[in-house]
């Protein structure tokens, strides 16, 4: 493939494709296609095998050959031709806030007690969850809790976690919960066990229930825990002298890399009996995410987003000594900006930077970059246009975009500092309302 069609695919075809070249990608489809040729990606250099674009008349690449001929090799997570654009806007559509009715939420996660829980097989490696796939109904109740208890909302005295702090962060996701509805006429706040304290009572009450009172779906509960791993099919305490909690059926992790070990998670469990010919209740699923600690569930995608939670917390503290308060939100959900073309990507950014004493000022964006090869960083700085465009909603002004990128610099330190000047300059000149950039 030359230079030149290899640029027309990704810009009339590709993930951040615009509607102009797309005629002219499709006038060079049809010319494959016609010929019989397929593309193999490089966007798995180290596989022998290259993943497939089998071009489909009038239509765009097909990621796979059909019948399916193995071997096949997936695209990978950041290839602009992951997904083709239905794909990829029902992936988008995972990711936005659902509808409510009178401030209700709806969520029925559990199927009818005639229909068995599939059974994972011993050593079945976990599912892995990113942006390039479809948020689960789990994952996205537990984003829907602990948005509306303001847990992605991260203070000053969240990195010194206290019973005091973790009791009122449970009181107010339990208070979220009476917004949620499981089943016809039963809230989710009635059903749900916060640590695993209190998961024996709500085992108990869902063995109690007649599956005949809960209609289409079966008696069934959540448990949210904090945990430090998980093995094969059973998550795993930081503390031997808790017992292992097995999970019966699909366990979810998210994580851009698979190696990564980004503990502690938080856990978000279907609790309800395997069948109807069980008499107790198991875990049926589990969908778990990397948090903050174990007092602050705050879900984070990855230990240097830890990191630059670090960084900005040492500029809030520099910046509280100017009296100069700042509000630092770690969003879950797509900030609903719409740009021209066929193809948008979930426009989610890492974290979101307030100036209080300015409530209708400028949002500084901070983007931590996570990993060092080309693809991901073309990506991120794709999405540069989506994140400063995101208070273009309320006024005629960009967001501001901060990069934290040790990567970029000599050093540690060298990076603690021009991380720390670049966002303590930017968060004074928004507050004196001299902003210019």
């Amino acid at each position: 493939m030359s230079d030149k069609d290899e640029e027309i695919f990704r810009e009339g075809l590709g993930f951040f494709a615009g509607p102009e070249l797309r005629p002219v990608a499709l006038a060079l489809i049809n010319s494959y296609s016609a010929n019989s040729m397929w593309v193999g990606c490089d966007c798995q250099p180290t596989e022998r095998i290259k993943p497939r674009l089998i071009p489909v008349t009038n239509a765009g690449f097909r990621r796979d050959p059909d019948p399916p001929q193995p071997p096949l090799v997936p695209h990978s997570d950041v290839c602009e031709f992951n997904q083709d654009p239905v794909s990829a806007t029902r992936v988008r559509a995972s990711y936005k806030r659902r509808p409510r009715a009178n401030g209700i939420l709806k969520f029925r996660l559990a199927r009818g007690p005639s229909e068995e829980t599939q059974v994972r097989k011993p050593n079945t490696p976990v599912e892995r969850i990113n942006r390039s796939t479809p948020r689960p109904g789990l994952a996205r109740m537990l984003c829907e809790l602990l948005t509306e208890a303001r847990v992605q909302e991260i203070n000053p005295e969240d990195h010194f976690p206290t019973l005091e702090r973790f009791n009122a962060m449970t009181g107010r996701i339990k208070a979220a919960a009476t917004q949620i509805e499981i089943a016809d006429g039963r809230f989710l706040n009635d059903w749900i066990a916060v640590g695993l304290s209190e998961l024996p009572a709500l085992k108990s009450r869902i063995a109690a229930e007649n599956a005949d009172d809960w209609g289409a779906s079966r008696p069934h509960g959540i448990l949210l825990c904090n945990f430090h791993d998980i093995r094969d099919r059973e998550i795993f305490f930081n503390n031997d002298q808790i017992s292992p909690v097995p999970v019966l059926g699909r366990i979810a992790v998210f994580g851009e890399r698979e190696a990564a070990n980004r503990h502690p998670y938080l856990a978000i469990c279907l609790i309800g009996k395997p069948d109807a010919k069980s008499s107790y209740p198991a875990v049926l699923r589990a969908y778990a995410h990397p948090c903050m600690n174990w007092a602050k569930w705050a879900l984070t995608d990855s230990i240097l987003e830890r990191e630059t939670i670090d960084a900005i917390q040492r500029c809030r503290f520099g910046l509280s000594n100017r009296d100069i308060q700042i509000r630092l939100t770690k969003p879950l959900f797509d900030m609903n900006v719409n740009m021209e073309g066929e193809t948008q990507p979930a426009c989610i950014p890492d974290f979101l930077i307030e100036v209080l004493s300015r409530p209708l000022s400028r949002t500084v964006v901070i983007e931590t970059m996570g990993y060092t090869d080309t693809r991901y960083r073309n990506r991120k700085l794709r999405l540069k246009d989506y994140f400063t465009a995101i208070d273009l909603r309320r006024s005629d002004k960009l967001a501001r975009l901060i990069h934290h990128d040790p990567s970029q610099f000599g050093s540690e330190d060298e990076a603690k500092r021009e991380f720390y000047k670049s966002l303590r300059d930017d968060i004074i000149s928004i507050n004196n309302g001299t902003d210019q950039f």
